[in-house]
Formats: C-alpha cells, structure tokens, sequence
C-alpha cells in the first residue's frame, strides 16, 4: 500500500516536470507574482484571524493535476543562546518582547519621513509647508500618543535605536530637520532627563548585535 503512494507521488512529480520543462517561464516574474499573492493570503489569514497551524495558499492547475503553492520565509540558523545565569536569560526575552512592542513604531517612523519628504517636493510655499508637518504632527500624536507614552524607558531608549537603524538617520536629526534646530536641542535635553538619547546610533557590529539577530528571527516568524 505504501510502495503504491510512493509511485503515485512520483508520477505526480514526473508529469508535473515535464510539463514544466516543455514551458517557457519567466521564473522570476512567476516567483515575484506568487510572492505578492502570498502575502496578500497572509494577511486575509491574518483578518480573518486563523490558527497560527493554518494558512491559505496559492495554487495553480495543470490538466488533472492541482499543485498548492506556498512561499515559505526564509529560515535563519544561529548558534543557541548561552546563559550565565536566569538574570541573563531574563533579560533576553525581555529584549525579545521589547523588539517586538517597539519595531513596528521605529517602522511607522520610516513610512512617514518617506511619505512627508514626497508630499513636501510638491509643496514650495513655506507656510504651506509648516502647515502640513504640523497637520502630519497632530494626526500621529492623536492616533499613537497614549502608546507611546506606555513605553518603558527601556523601550524608549531602543526606539531611538531603531529609528536610526530604518531611516539611516538618528531621531535628533529627524527632529532638527522638520522641526528646527531648537525644537531638536529642547526634546534632547529632555531625553538626557531620563538617561535617553536622540543622537544614539544603531550599533549592529557591536552593541546592538544581539538585537539585530532578534529582529531577524522574529521577522522570519521564529521568535
């Protein structure tokens, strides 16, 4: 019974590659097709609010035969975590929820310099100008204000961090970009009152190293 399955699965698999090697495809337009497809799955799953065990998928139809296509993320192997003691260990699935809570924001960072730097190539008046960055100021602040004042210190801190890490810029820069020189040195001062930093870099080589690695694992779902 078994060594029947197995043939059928080969000639499957056969006829399937045959057919595949009598066809011109462009594999790079097909893969980036069923890329965007998938995602547009996952976040339908996500909607409709599946089990994390279930998923839907793509699938294509050759003759008899039905093939489900998934594009799965690409897995990442690193050396296992080595704790001195529990504190240590603590400490790293603290950073893993940290990450977890503060990358989406140091995200919407990136999204709305991109978005602002876009709609103000079109605007030339200046009291236009200012008239829009405080419009953009006070929408975010109405819809992620009482969030951001949840965070912890801690998450502040890597914040900062992590706007730098998206927009290749530090958020002291941001701030004296869109808002003026003084604006940027009043909101550090107030940083440096709760051990913060505006001017802070990303340090992937060095300090932030083992963040750096729990971003990649949990954006490819391993974390």
């Amino acid at each position: 019974m078994h060594m029947r399955r197995v043939v059928f699965v080969l000639l499957i698999f056969c006829s399937t590659a045959l057919w595949a090697f009598n066809q011109t495809v462009d594999y790079d337009q097909w893969l980036n097709k069923l890329q965007t497809t998938q995602q547009i799955f996952n976040e339908l799953g996500y909607t409709l609010k599946l089990s994390p065990k279930s998923c839907v998928c793509n699938y294509e139809v050759h003759g008899r035969d039905t093939l489900f296509l998934y594009v799965f993320n690409d897995f990442y192997c690193f050396p296992p975590m080595k704790f001195m003691n529990k504190k240590q260990e603590n400490f790293y699935w603290k950073t893993v929820r940290d990450v977890k809570k503060v990358l989406p924001y140091a995200r919407l960072v990136s999204r709305t310099v991109y978005t602002a730097n876009q709609q103000l190539e079109q605007i030339h008046d200046e009291a236009e100008r200012k008239a829009f960055l405080k419009k953009t100021e006070k929408e975010l602040f109405k819809r992620y204000e009482k969030e951001m004042r949840a965070m912890s210190i801690n998450q502040g801190k890597l914040l900062v961090r992590l706007v730098d890490r998206e927009c290749h810029q530090t958020t002291y820069s941001i701030i004296k970009t869109y808002k003026g020189a003084f604006k940027a040195w009043m909101w550090q001062t107030v940083a440096r009152l709760f051990g913060s930093d505006l001017k802070a870099e990303y340090d992937v080589q060095n300090k932030d190293k083992i963040i750096e690695r729990v971003i990649t694992l949990v954006e490819a779902g391993q974390l």
